[in-house]
């Protein structure tokens, strides 16, 4: 996939979120997560980032209640990891069903907008992989 066309799509992923309210519902539940955790350092996977505008956003949101939130992506497409990679959100190209990380390795597993892509059991298996 050409590089400009990975970022064209990224682009648009993250204004259909905006759009559709996929960030939006996806900060409502983060925000109950990172209240109360004041001077804390937090991790957030997010899996199937696209663009990482999600954990942009939550990274602000983060700030907002003193919580210090270190963010990492995976996709499972190389060029769309690789335009979405930046020193904010590491990114790693990865099977969502093996994701390489130890397990409780984070402390926010994330997964938006990605379930429709899998069939019912390869869901319940991603599911029991975050």
């Amino acid at each position: 996939m050409d590089p400009r066309v990975a970022r064209r799509s990224l682009r648009d992923v993250a204004r259909a979120n905006r759009l559709f309210g996929g960030t939006r519902t996806a900060l409502s539940e983060l925000d109950g997560v990172l209240r109360g955790h004041a001077g804390r350092h937090l991790t957030l996977l997010d899996v199937g980032t696209g663009a990482g505008d999600i954990p942009g956003r939550a990274r602000h949101l983060a700030r907002r209640y003193g919580v210090r939130l270190l963010t990492l992506g995976v996709d499972a497409s190389e060029p769309l990891a690789r335009a979405a990679n930046s020193p904010e959100l590491p990114m790693a190209r990865a099977d969502a069903l093996r994701l390489p990380l130890r397990d409780r390795s984070v402390d926010i597993a994330l997964c938006s907008q990605l379930l429709h892509h899998f069939e019912r059991e390869r869901c319940i298996m991603l599911l029991q992989e975050l």
